[in-house]
């Protein structure tokens, strides 16, 4: 499969996913991870409107979320 990113592919499996504690994941559980780093908009826009979703009950993500996006390298690695 080709690796051209977001503007081409599909939804495929591109990452595996793990818990930083190393917990078992939910079996049933689905991820969609992004990259924020400026290379995707759409990323950028979802995070954007993920932090506004959140705000009302967790605005302590919502704010985290804002500032990776203005100084992604300053973020928690994932």
């Amino acid at each position: 499969m080709s690796e051209r990113g977001w503007k081409h592919n599909g939804l495929y499996r591109k990452y595996r996913i793990a818990k930083a504690d190393d917990s078992p994941l939910d079996p049933g559980a689905r991820y969609f991870p992004l990259r924020y780093d400026g290379t995707d908009p759409n990323a950028e826009l979802a995070l954007q409107v993920y932090a506004a979703s959140v705000r009302a009950y967790n605005p302590k993500l919502a704010d985290d979320l804002l500032a990776a996006l203005k100084n992604p390298a300053e973020a928690p690695e994932p």
